[in-house]
C-alpha cells in the first residue's frame, strides 16, 4: 500500500484525517456558512467519522485523497482540501476546501 503523502508549506502542514479528528469536523461541517456551497450539512459526529472512513477508503482505492490541513506549530486541525473524486477514465476530478471560517481571509486557501 502506498503511504499517505504529507505536504508542508511555510505555515501548514497537510497530512491524513484521523479519527481524532471527529469532533473538529464536525464543529466545521455544521456551520452554515462554511458548507454553503457543499451538498452536505452534518449534525451528529457520527457523519464525521463516516467522511473520515470513506475518505481513507477513497484513498486507498486510487479515487480521491483529502488532507487535513494543520497549523504547522501546534498542529490544530484548521481545515481540509483535497481531490474528492477521482476518474482517471473520464479524465475527471473534484477539488474541494474548506477551513473553519476564523481562518478565512489569512491566505492558507493560496499557501
Amino acid at each position: 500500500m502506498v503511504p499517505f503523502p504529507q505536504l508542508e508549506t511555510d505555515r501548514l502542514m497537510l497530512n491524513q484525517q484521523v479519527l481524532a479528528d471527529s469532533k473538529l469536523i464536525l464543529q466545521m461541517f455544521s456551520d452554515p456558512e462554511v458548507i454553503l456551497f457543499y451538498d452536505l450539512d452534518f449534525s451528529h459526529e457520527a457523519q464525521a467519522v463516516e467522511l473520515i472512513n470513506n475518505d481513507t477508503k477513497r484513498f486507498e482505492q486510487g479515487e480521491g485523497i483529502r488532507w487535513a490541513i494543520r497549523d504547522k506549530v501546534t498542529h490544530k486541525l484548521l481545515g481540509g482540501c483535497g481531490i474528492n473524486r477521482f476518474e482517471c477514465s473520464n479524465h475527471v476530478a473534484v477539488i474541494g476546501y474548506e477551513f473553519f471560517k476564523e481562518y478565512w481571509g489569512k491566505g492558507y486557501a493560496t499557501e
